[in-house]
């Protein structure tokens, strides 16, 4: 259900002595969302209900007997504040009537300054510590995956029948991870694996993925970093309050530089926490063994064409754990819905499973028009018995 910011508005009015910039920036912190964000809900509900600015008239021109010929009027400031810093003149047009225009131009930032402002942000950050209770731990580990979210796409109604924005993709995102958390947390399991990247982002830089494609992207890139970032530290934070975690980071076709970025953050963030791993490599395919147990994780963009040829890639790449283990298994995603091939060699010999897991992202006017619709927004985890294999397939659909 969508948020009610009419009756967050009416129960809290601005303040007496209160700006429309102090305002936006206190609601932004009661509600959870980004000033932007509340002072186009604001906006809106003024519209709704009737206010609007006041004008006077600054300037007159009358005819003869006194009559009116033509009058501009200005808009009264509504005590508005604009944050300038950053921000310099490009460039002055003159009125000649009065008055001028001022041109103010923003240097993009940079990785380097969305990084130091995470670090200013984060300064003096713990990660959590492992909470002595959860001893009662069973032999056992839990996968945990929430591919192709695409958090920073933007879906418009007029392509795909629905709006949503980046506060709308990372609310749906946390609601997703906290009921799919609940029901690992119950098993109690002693290692939660918790692949990052496969699209977290959507594009690699600017409005165009890893390849160069061009795609349309709306968010301003610089926030829908920060905000991703902030939204991983909070998920790690909750998996590390139940168990030790294990990160290993997947690169994905929309999102190959801003994953490795992100990696290096993460691990700079939790690195200094004996319960918590993470596998920062570049590696296209990566592996994680657990008891009898190997693991892979591919994005599955290059392995969807050759998925036969998984097994002995995992054969090949990981050797030794190949040997040692019983039960072998592929998660991928880049597909955005779900199948799963098998292969077995003969009766007597082990088998490998390949499964291209579920989207958790929302929709846009390409996959609308490829007929890429009706296909739940899914989030998934997978316990697995340290000796025995996988026990348990849980499965959570976003709710509307």
């Amino acid at each position: 259900m969508a948020f009610d910011f009419n009756k967050a508005f009416q129960e809290d009015p601005p303040r007496d002595g209160e700006n429309n910039a102090q305002y936006y920036e206190r609601m932004a912190v009661a509600l959870g969302f980004k000033p932007a964000y509340i002072k186009e809900k604001f906006l809106s509900f003024q519209r709704q209900n009737g206010v609007r600015r006041q004008w006077v008239t600054t300037r007159r021109m009358t005819g003869p007997t006194g009559n009116t010929i033509h009058e501009v009027q200005t808009a009264v400031p509504q005590n508005e504040v604009t944050d300038m810093t950053g921000f310099e003149a490009v460039g002055i047009t003159s009125n000649p009537f009065g008055g001028q225009w001022v041109r103010y131009s923003k240097e993009a930032p940079t990785y380097h300054d969305i990084l130091d402002r995470l670090e200013t942000k984060y300064k003096g950050f713990k990660p959590p510590k492992f909470d002595k209770k959860y001893t009662g731990t069973t032999e056992s580990c839990a996968i945990i995956n929430m591919f192709d979210a695409h958090l920073d796409k933007i879906a418009v109604k007029a392509e795909v029948g629905y709006d949503s924005s980046l506060e709308d993709n990372v609310r749906r995102y946390k609601d997703l991870f906290t009921d799919i958390l609940l029901q690992v947390s119950v098993r109690k399991p002693e290692l939660i694996i918790f692949p990052v990247g496969n699209d977290l982002f959507h594009t690699n830089a600017g409005n165009r993925t890893k390849k160069g494609t061009p795609i349309q992207y709306l968010c301003s890139e610089a926030d829908a970093y920060e905000v991703i970032c902030d939204v991983q530290i909070w998920a790690i934070s909750m998996l590390m309050d139940v168990c030790p975690v294990k990160v290993p980071f997947i690169k994905g076709n929309h999102d190959e530089d801003k994953v490795n970025t992100l990696a290096f953050w993460i691990g700079k963030m939790f690195g200094g926490s004996k319960h918590f791993d993470c596998d920062r490599s570049r590696m296209q395919r990566k592996y994680v063994r657990y008891g009898a147990n190997l693991f892979g994780f591919a994005h599955g963009d290059k392995e969807k064409s050759t998925i036969d040829k998984l097994p002995l890639l995992m054969a090949e790449e990981a050797k030794q754990d190949w040997s040692d283990t019983r039960y072998r298994k592929w998660y991928c995603g880049d597909l955005h819905h779900n199948f799963e091939f098998k292969f077995l060699k003969s009766k007597d010999q082990i088998g490998c499973s390949v499964e291209f897991l579920r989207s958790v992202g929302v929709s846009d006017g390409w996959h609308n028009d490829h007929g890429y619709i009706g296909i739940p927004i899914t989030a998934e985890a997978h316990i697995w018995d340290k000796q025995h294999g996988n026990i348990a397939d849980l499965k959570v659909n976003a709710k509307g």
